[in-house]
Parts: C-alpha cells; structure tokens; sequence
C-alpha cells in the first residue's frame, strides 16, 4: 500500500506541478538535480502514471520530505493497448486499471 509522506514547512520560490523525477532516466543524475531544485527554492511534484511510477513517486517523495511530493494516478494512456514515447520510458507500459484498494 502507498503512504503519503509527510509534510515539512518550507517556503518555495517556486513549485514545479508535474515532473517525473523517478524515471529511470533521472538515475544518473536525480540527487544533482533534486539538489539543485533545493538550492533554488524550487519544489516538485513528481507525477506517477502507473502503479511502478506511481509507487516509485511516493518512494521518492518519503525520501525527500523537504521539497518532493508525490501525485499517482494511472494514465489514460495505460487502459487501452500499450503506446509508448520511447523518449519517456524504458520499458512500454502496460494496460492496467485504476484499483482503488491499491493506491488507498
């Protein structure tokens, strides 16, 4: 099951509202930018689209409560046949359902 992370008051110059920081395509240099993101005043919602990115937000928004929040979700692109922008994901997503049970 997901858990919120908890929350700590911060003042931001900035928010940005819909990032994906948990790609795989962030591994290389995530904490650098995540760094530079605090160092600005600058927070971030990273946006899961599935039930792995999803999770992999809320991971990664409990690791860094100073800044990083969450939002999951399953995408209208994953409830139909797999689509994929190769420029965004390693692996094709998969067709999934929202299940409430699993994000609540």
């Amino acid at each position: 099951m997901l858990r919120a992370s908890c929350f700590i008051f911060m003042i931001f110059n900035a928010i940005d509202s819909h990032c994906h920081l948990q790609l795989a395509a962030y591994d290389p240099d995530r904490e650098a930018v995540m760094k530079k993101c605090r160092a600005s005043g600058i927070g971030v919602i990273v946006v899961g689209t599935n039930k792995e990115t999803s999770a992999a937000a809320v991971k990664l928004a409990e690791a860094h409560p100073d800044g990083v929040w969450a939002s999951i979700a399953v995408h209208p692109n994953h409830i139909h046949a797999p689509h994929h922008d190769p420029q965004e994901v390693v692996v094709a997503p998969k067709e999934e359902f929202f299940e409430e049970e699993y994000f609540f």
